[in-house]
């Protein structure tokens, strides 16, 4: 404790108490005959309970580190009483106790230094509990011990987390000190130490944990890649257009993204088709006339076409392609529809519906 602050305490005790020919108490303060004074104020005490300047000097008693029954908490506690019994004392008593040297000052000075002790006893242990303790017991303690005495304990708690290492000891630590210096520290290494779990199980259920439980961690993102990998892989394990569909509907951020949705259109038309039936292409190129094969699907229905000189499929390539191909697919389905050479097929080539309403554009 600060020595200017004991000796000035001690003056203004002993101004007190000479006042009313205690100078029994200043002669054994000064010799540090502690347990004298304890017998002797015990007795005093006895007959005056309320006496403010006795319960005072109880108070400044039990802080003395030189006395064997040094207790903090008992200094505090009679300098709370202390301070009750002035408070309630009428105006005339207030003012006799002032001139006693016994003010709001007093008690301020006073408290100071109990909390002062009792917080470099507390700091000599270490411990998560004392702390705890001494911030619930010693209330009225100035803030900024009270701030140390938070600060410390934090650093403490921090230490013993540190100690164990676990995503449950950070995330321990980080709800009951929100406010500790350590907790931005705190949130790192929990962060670290689940996403490492994650990465041993190396598997898509425990990447979106850990992503759903820690949404702002910085590995979020090296977590996603690796959903990514591991979720191509297992289309690619299955390698069928839903497999890849699935993923691109899940992933369109994902780096594969192209590569399976690629995939996936080549297989919906190989799933699509069976060569040389027309019919089968067909049925492909209608309820899938953005897939990229779409072309391809068209390019077989021409081979078979040209190959069994078929009305239908003909018929079909002319009302799908478009410019130089169309033309050749006209001309050879007017070759196909008239070919045995009689004026009434050939009227009725150029009278079809399907036929006549689009070679009338050309």
């Amino acid at each position: 404790m600060n020595i200017i602050k004991i000796t000035f305490i001690l003056i203004c005790l002993f101004t007190s108490i000479n006042s009313f020919g205690q100078l029994k108490y200043e002669r054994l303060f000064k010799k540090e005959k502690f347990g004298k004074v304890e017998r002797k104020l015990s007795k005093d005490v006895e007959k005056n309970p309320d006496d403010v300047f006795l319960t005072y000097t109880l108070s400044v008693l039990y802080f003395q580190r030189e006395f064997k029954k040094y207790n903090c908490e008992k200094a505090y506690d009679y300098i709370l009483k202390a301070k009750k019994i002035y408070n309630s004392a009428s105006h005339d008593e207030t003012e006799k106790y002032n001139k006693k040297g016994v003010t709001i000052d007093l008690f301020k000075i006073t408290i100071d230094s109990i909390t002062n002790n009792a917080l470099e006893d507390v700091a000599t242990k270490n411990t998560v509990s004392d702390y705890n303790h001494f911030l619930s017991k010693f209330r009225e303690a100035p803030a900024k011990y009270k701030r140390e005495a938070t600060s410390l304990r934090n650093t403490c708690a921090y230490n013993n987390t540190l100690r164990i290492n676990t995503v449950n000891s950070f995330q321990d630590f980080i709800d009951k000190y929100p406010e500790a210096e350590q907790y931005s520290l705190a949130v790192e290494k929990r962060n670290d130490l689940a996403y490492n779990e994650a990465k041993q199980l190396d598997n898509v259920h425990a990447y979106k944990t850990f992503i759903m439980n820690y949404p702002r961690a910085k590995q979020v993102s090296v977590a996603n890649v690796r959903i990514h990998e591991l979720e191509f892989e297992h289309a690619e394990s299955i390698n069928t257009s839903k497999s890849y569909n699935d993923f691109i509907k899940e992933y369109p951020n994902s780096k594969q993204y192209n590569t399976a949705f690629k995939r996936y259109e080549k297989l919906k038309y190989e799933e699509s088709v069976i060569p040389g039936n027309w019919e089968s292409y067909e049925y492909f190129i209608e309820r899938n006339p953005k897939n990229l094969w779409v072309s391809v699907a068209l390019d077989s229905i021409w081979t078979i076409a040209v190959e069994e000189k078929q009305i239908k499929q003909l018929n079909y390539c002319v009302n799908h392609f478009r410019g130089a191909d169309r033309n050749k697919a006209l001309l050879l389905l007017h070759d196909v529809f008239t070919d045995d050479g009689e004026t009434a097929t050939l009227d009725l080539f150029y009278e079809t519906p399907m036929i006549v309403h689009k070679h009338k554009h050309e």
